[in-house]
């Protein structure tokens, strides 16, 4: 009887492109089920913790980390409200839902997602709205303390902030000024006319900057008139640049690569080009991907895409180890090595612990397979399950497969009362309709037990389906 074995050597190929497309280790539809907790067993994800509404109702539009470990202030989440009023919310290590607010709100100014920025720069903490620079509780303080210009508000320009060479850099249309700490250099350095900077970043010892020819094109459609341009942080121009055809939303150096997302994809910079590596199905901003022990991670809708590999140094694969219950996520940000903290809308989440499973009492999580194609139509006859530990109490895991015909099927379910302390677990199928595919899905109801690998005996048929 033939018999198709499924495993960590096909999931670890990530996830495919979609589900009618199998080039990779398993369907994308379905998210939450991670592949990190116990290296290549199937387990569901972690819990989200949701922590209460302190954000305001545009979730965190920018986040940054402290300057020492040694405070109760372990970072800081730039968030702002229906009417852009901004607020600095500082982040305690008194517990998970610990903060305080710490500047603001500026009812005064503009705080918008893609556009405002904040970081901890020397003794204070900067932030910026859609014309003005704070420092602390002084909202206009680029303007009036140190009576530099306006920023620009017009066409979404983006005033994201980085420190280079212990400078502080902003980026402003084609401009991007400076400050040491005690003189503002309004213009650092100028771009060509026409050029608005999307996003810069520090890699390979240089600022690299992305810029395009188009303003106001915050929804990222592409067009031949994009750059990137790399410069040294003194020198009175650029170093270096580089056509490109895409809208660019963000730069996330990373591991010695510079990685890219745009409207379409996300990729990584070669030198002459962007190489895209994944289709993404919403943009991701600099607040919207953070970097996770050797993986990264961004939001996609409800749920998190990774693109890491459980055992350090392997090829990377995308995967969505994370769902929240509720609704779309604006905002993801790590602060400590197994610590992730999200926001959707008001809403903080965190999730404590990113490789320690969820008890899975108080939700359900899916994992589908690829459609394997069977050679001809044939009788699935069962199914035998290798666990990573024994049945228990409260271990809920049920089986079913999607038929050529797209019919789900149920299988069985694998639980304390039929299984108790079994690893190994047969489940006959008893089907009389023939299918040329066979689409494995698993569906946790409780617990949160392993698998460890599946396989699927059937047997050839001479009957045909009549529907």
């Amino acid at each position: 009887m033939p018999r198709i074995t499924l495993d960590a050597a096909l999931w670890f190929r990530g996830a495919s492109t979609s589900d009618n497309l199998a080039d990779g280790g398993f369907s994308p539809d379905d998210k939450g089920v991670s592949l990190f907790i116990t290296e290549g067993v199937l387990k569901p994800g972690p819990r989200d913790l949701g922590v209460g509404s302190i954000f305001d109702a545009n979730g965190v539009i920018a986040w940054n980390v402290a300057k020492t470990l040694l405070s109760t202030e372990y970072g800081y989440a730039l968030t702002a409200n229906a009417s852009n009023d901004g607020e600095v919310m500082a982040l305690n290590t008194g517990g998970a839902a610990s903060h305080t607010s710490k500047y603001g709100p500026d009812t005064g100014r503009d705080y918008k997602a893609g556009i405002s920025d904040v970081i901890s720069y020397k003794s204070g903490i900067i932030w910026t709205s859609t014309a003005d620079i704070a420092l602390a509780g002084d909202y206009d303080w680029w303007t009036a303390t140190l009576s530099l210009g306006a920023l620009a508000s017009s066409n979404e320009v983006t005033h994201r902030m980085l420190i280079y060479g212990d400078i502080l850099y902003i980026a402003d249309g084609r401009y991007i000024h400076s400050w040491d700490g005690t003189t503002g250099t309004y213009n650092a350095l100028d771009l060509p006319a026409d050029y608005n900077i999307t996003d810069f970043c520090v890699s390979n010892n240089v600022i690299v900057i992305s810029a395009e020819y188009f303003s106001s094109n915050t929804s990222g459609d592409r067009y031949g008139k994009s750059k990137i341009f790399t410069w040294d942080g003194f020198s009175p121009s650029w170093i270096d640049e580089t056509d490109i055809f895409e809208h660019i939303d963000c730069l996330f150096p990373f591991g010695g690569t510079l990685y890219v997302t745009t409207k379409d994809y996300f990729g990584y910079f070669n030198g002459s080009a962007i190489a895209p590596l994944r289709k993404l199905t919403s943009q991701v901003r600099r607040h919207q991907i953070t970097g996770f022990k050797d993986r990264i991670m961004m939001i996609q809708g409800d749920s998190i895409l990774c693109y890491g590999n459980p055992i350090p140094g392997r090829q990377r694969f995308f995967s969505y180890p994370w769902k929240h219950e509720d609704g779309t996520l604006s905002s993801i940000f790590s602060f400590y090595s197994t610590q992730l903290l999200a926001s959707r809308g008001t809403t903080s989440i965190v999730i404590s612990n990113f490789d320690t499973t969820s008890d899975g009492s108080d939700f359900v999580r899916y994992f589908k397979e690829n459609r394997i194609p069977l050679g001809d139509y044939a009788y699935i006859k069962k199914f035998t399950f290798e666990l990573d530990a024994a049945v228990a109490s409260g271990d809920t895991l049920d089986i079913y497969y999607l038929n050529s015909n797209g019919d789900t099927n149920t299988v069985g379910s694998i639980n304390n009362t039929d299984h108790n302390g079994r690893r190994e677990i047969v489940l006959d199928v008893e089907n009389d309709f023939p299918t040329y595919t066979v689409q494995p899905r698993y569906k946790w109801t409780d617990g949160s037990i392993g698998i460890r690998r599946v396989h699927i005996d059937y047997e050839f048929s001479e009957d045909r389906p009549t529907k």
